[in-house]
């Protein structure tokens, strides 16, 4: 492969953050304040970088003033980027800032050495960001003991892409981006050759995996991913996707909004900063895909639990009740046509409150101009109507594994158990409401359980016509009291969501379409009603899911054609035990169209797969494997 180097236009982005810097007014008195704002310390100094890299001395004084009154609090974003803006910038900075960040970076050099920030299968960005940071105070202290953690981190990173396709945080458009641009500046600031190499082969795999599943018709990026926000979720703006699109000059982009606020205004700017590396054949699969197109691999994750951050240094030998989440692999596959995309995970990344096991993308008209001419639809099981403006807002509060064969995909839920009660040790106020705003309610307490697929809408942009069974909806809103099918029509692309056994523990409706905030949301309910508690046991094994699939109206004749074809299937989903089990439960589910068969065994409770099959044949992903393009020669490929 042949290996090209890119970058943005720095001079412009010089000459944005410089007059949105000069119209400004940054204060220190009670804090450092932009225009009034207090900013994260990874935004202070992000900004500082650009600053300095503008080479104009009014700008250099700017970076004085941030870094003499700011005062950094432990973060594992922070020391990456100030030791590297020491390195680069060492020579124009005043003494007084060098020895500010120094002392900070000495302060801090413990937190870097161990195994909590080593590439363990959970957040591939710490460890990316603690190599860095490693790497920069070995050169600045002529530090050996920090010399040999980046030495061995990165080690870390190259054996995890020869075990894997791609990282265990994967096809994340945020973090993602991160991993990147950190991969870049590792690359360029490399102290030795081999750290070089290593983070040069690890920047083109991340490469590979984001730039696979970016849809060059819909401006959208596909597939199943490890961690997202509400906002990449629903396809809004964020400065990682612009970012990546102006970089590679893609072919489209929708995007409905400019970046406001200063945190993505900022860090745009800092990612634009650096040169990137990736081969001339994955810019080329950017701009020049063939369709259908797949992506298959595999990724490897830690066990877990849901908690608060302190609840790691809880004594769990002392504790009656634990239940915690499996290590283990995930297959990942998206399936990309023209005009719509469907990506599946077989198992959730670390606790899964912020993984997308299931996606679709696609686009409503023939040709996409604008954000309303495109779709991103998500699910998520919700207990007791999680609310719209929580912190992380619609997070998961289920389980679920999923898989595909193209464009139909089975998606089996259930939902979490309540955890061990937090403690909320060593935290402040602030940070304790912050995450009892985030704890999952489980088995306890519970009012309603629903599995819901949401459908973001963008001025006005609603499905032309929603069935649940053969009812037509008003106005796109309606309920059944009886499980059936749902339908929808979105211009030229026809959906079904046809649900597997819901489990009745006492509901209004079974199934429900509402308008909501900025969404359409089709629910499953498994409970409705009074306030109660559940056995754990028996909330385990309560049942959810769906069966689904898409179509266009180049693929099936119309929309009434595909419902009728859709209906014509068949799904059988059994909870099953015998004497041999010893009272163990296994979920048992087959979907049959006339050419195609699904099936699926697995245990809700531990979450050990049985099988997963089409057509009587096991799936089981490569390690890597990209439609119409020569893979095997990306780095690690090969032993």
């Amino acid at each position: 492969m042949e290996l090209m180097k890119l970058h943005a236009d720095r001079e412009k982005v010089f000459q944005e953050i410089t007059a949105i810097v000069q119209k400004g007014k940054i204060t220190t008195e009670g804090g450092l304040k932009f225009n009034g704002e207090e900013l994260g310390s990874r935004i202070w100094y992000r900004l500082c970088d650009i600053l300095y890299a503008t080479g104009i001395a009014e700008n250099f004084q700017v970076a004085e003033t941030i870094i003499a009154n700011y005062n950094p609090r432990m973060c594992h974003f922070t020391p990456a980027i100030v030791s590297l803006l020491y390195r680069k910038y060492e020579t124009v900075m005043s003494q007084q800032a060098k020895e500010k960040i120094k002392d900070y970076l000495l302060s801090v050099r413990d937190e870097f050495m161990g195994h909590d920030l080593d590439f363990i299968g959970v957040n591939d960005n710490f460890p990316m960001m603690s190599t860095l940071t490693a790497m920069n105070m070995a050169a600045m202290f002529d530090d050996d003991v920090m010399q040999k953690e980046a030495e061995r981190r990165l080690k870390q990173l190259e054996c995890l892409l020869k075990r894997r396709g791609v990282l265990s945080e994967y096809t994340s458009v945020v973090y993602s981006a991160l991993q990147i641009n950190v991969l870049a500046r590792l690359t360029e600031y490399a102290t030795c050759e081999a750290f070089k190499t290593i983070a040069q082969n690890a920047q083109i795999r991340v490469w590979a995996d984001l730039i696979s599943h970016y849809h060059p018709f819909i401006g959208r990026f596909a597939g199943p991913n490890s961690r997202a926000y509400i906002g990449d979720t629903n396809g809004a703006t964020i400065f990682e996707t612009k970012w990546f699109t102006n970089l590679l000059n893609t072919e489209k982009q929708f995007f409905p909004d400019e970046l406001k606020d200063m945190e993505s205004i900022v860090s745009y700017g800092y990612y634009n900063l650096e040169e990137f590396t990736l081969t001339k054949e994955l810019f080329d699969f950017v701009h020049k895909k063939e369709f259908p197109m797949r992506f298959l691999a595999k990724s490897e994750f830690s066990a877990s639990t849901d908690s608060t951050p302190e609840e790691a240094f809880r004594d769990y030998t002392k504790e009656d009740d634990f239940y915690e989440y499996p290590a283990g692999v995930t297959d990942v596959e998206t399936y990309m046509t023209r005009d719509y995309a469907v990506g599946t995970a077989t198992k959730d990344f670390h606790n899964g409150v912020q993984t997308n096991s299931f996606t679709l993308i696609y686009k409503r008209t023939e040709t996409a101009e604008s954000a309303k001419d495109v779709r991103n639809v998500f699910c998520r099981y919700l207990i007791n109507d999680a609310p719209a403006d929580k912190p992380k807002p619609f997070v998961e509060q289920g389980r679920n594994t999923a898989f595909q064969k193209d464009g139909t995909a089975m998606v089996l839920y259930k939902p979490k158990i309540k955890g061990n009660p937090p403690t909320y040790l060593g935290l402040s106020k602030a940070e304790t409401e912050h995450y009892k705003k985030q704890e999952i309610p489980g088995n306890v307490d519970v009012s309603s359980l629903k599995l819901s697929i949401f459908f973001p809408l963008r001025e006005g942009n609603e499905p032309d016509e929603i069935r649940i069974g053969d009812k037509v909806l008003s106005g796109n809103v309606g309920a059944s009291v009886d499980l059936a099918p749902v339908f929808v029509k979105d211009g030229g692309v026809y959906l079904s969501f046809q649900p597997l056994f819901v489990t009745d523990k006492g509901r209004k409706a079974a199934v429900t379409v509402t308008k909501e905030e900025h969404y359409i949301i089709i629910s499953f309910y498994n409970y409705e009603g009074e306030v109660k508690d559940f056995k754990k046991r028996d909330f385990l094994h309560i049942r959810n899911g769906f069966v689904f699939s898409v179509k266009t109206n180049e693929e099936c004749p119309s929309f009434d054609a595909f419902v009728d074809g859709v209906k014509k299937t068949k799904i059988t989903d059994r909870l099953e035990t015998s004497m041999h089990q010893r009272q163990t439960y296994i979920r048992a589910v087959t979907y049959e169209s006339e050419n195609m068969k699904l099936s699926c065994e697995y245990s809700p409770a531990s979450e050990g797969i049985k099988h997963m099959a089409c057509n009587d044949f096991c799936f089981d992903a490569p390690k890597l494997y990209i439609s119409n393009f020569d893979y095997m020669d990306l780095p690690y490929m090969k032993e």
